[in-house]
C-alpha cells in the first residue's frame, strides 16, 4: 500500500507540476516522521489514510468529469475506508454537500441525491456488516456501541476543547513537529501564497481543500460523539488523512503550476542553448 500510494501520487502530480516539484511533495509526504513510521507497521490507520485518500480523488474526479466509474470507485474505496475504521462513515457524511454544489450555488437536484446516495452506499454497508452484524450478532462476548457514546451532546463545550486541543497539541506545538514534521506548515505556507498570489482555486483545488477541512473539522467531532478517541493516539493517526490531500492541493494550486511553468521554460531554454553549444 505504501509503494502504491508513493506511485500513484507521483504520477497524479506530474501531471499537473513539474517533474521537480512532484519529486519533492511526495518526498515531504514520506518524510512526515509519524506517517512514515505506521508505513511499515501492521497497524491501520496508515491503510485508511490512503483509501480515504483515493475515495477523495475518485469523487473529485467524478464530480469534474461526471464519469459514473469514478462515483462507484469512490464508493467502493470509501467502503474499504470505512470497514478499516467504522468512525470514517461519519467523514463520509460530512462528504456529501460537495454533491449539492455547483460553482458557488446550491443545486438539490434529483440526480445530485443519486449520487450521494451511491457514495454511501458502500460504507454503510461495510458498517452494518462489521459492526452491527459482527459485533452484535457473532461475537461471543457482548460488546455495546452505546456505551462508547458520548451522553451529554448538548455540552458543545467539550467539542471546543476536543478542536482546541487538536491544534494546541498536536499541530502548533513542538509535539506536532516531533509528529509530522513541518509538513502542515509547509501546507499552509504553500496555501497563504496561493490565496495571495492567485486568488482564485481550480475546481480540482476546491474539491481538495473541502476535504481537508471535513477531515481538520470532522476528526474532533469523532472526538467529542466517542470520547474514547483520545488526541494523542486516535487523533493523532486520524490525521494521517490529510496529508494526501494536502499533497494534491499543492499539486493542483496555482502557485505551484505557475512556478512549474516557469521551470519548464527554463529547461525548454536550456535545452536549446545546450543544442546549439553541442
Amino acid at each position: 500500500i505504501f509503494v502504491c500510494l508513493v506511485l500513484v501520487l507521483y504520477q497524479l502530480l506530474s501531471a499537473k507540476v513539474h517533474p521537480a516539484i512532484a519529486g519533492f511533495l511526495v518526498t515531504a509526504l514520506i518524510a512526515i516522521p509519524e506517517m512514515y513510521a505506521y508505513s511499515f507497521m501492521a497497524l491501520f490507520d496508515f491503510p485508511n489514510a490512503v483509501y480515504f485518500f483515493l475515495a477523495a480523488w475518485f469523487l473529485s474526479r467524478f464530480l469534474s468529469e461526471e464519469h459514473r466509474g469514478d462515483l462507484l470507485m469512490a464508493a467502493w474505496m470509501m467502503g474499504i475506508a470505512t470497514y478499516i475504521r467504522s468512525e470514517t462513515l461519519i467523514l463520509a457524511f460530512l462528504m456529501l454537500p460537495v454533491f449539492f454544489v455547483a460553482g458557488r450555488k446550491l443545486v438539490f437536484k434529483r440526480t445530485s441525491f443519486i449520487g450521494a446516495v451511491i457514495f454511501l452506499t458502500a460504507a454503510v454497508l461495510a458498517y452494518l456488516l462489521s459492526v452491527t452484524v459482527y459485533v452484535n450478532l457473532y461475537l461471543p462476548a457482548g460488546y455495546e456501541i452505546s456505551r462508547l457514546l458520548n451522553n451529554n451532546l448538548l455540552n458543545l463545550e467539550s467539542l471546543a476543547a476536543r478542536f482546541a486541543g487538536m491544534n494546541r497539541e498536536l499541530i502548533f506545538s513542538s509535539h506536532g513537529v516531533e509528529y509530522f514534521g513541518y509538513f502542515i506548515f509547509l501546507f499552509l505556507l504553500i496555501l497563504l501564497g496561493d490565496a495571495l498570489a492567485t486568488r482564485h482555486w481550480n475546481l480540482q483545488a476546491r474539491h481538495y481543500l473541502y476535504g481537508i477541512l471535513v477531515i481538520y473539522l470532522g476528526l474532533p467531532v469523532i472526538g467529542f460523539l466517542l470520547p474514547l478517541m483520545d488526541l494523542e493516539h486516535s487523533t493523532k493517526r486520524g490525521m494521517f488523512k490529510l496529508f494526501p490531500l494536502m499533497v494534491l492541493y499543492m499539486g493542483n494550486c496555482g502557485l505551484l503550476q505557475r512556478l512549474s511553468q516557469r521551470l519548464d521554460t527554463w529547461s525548454e531554454i536550456t535545452a536549446v542553448k545546450d543544442r546549439r553549444t553541442f
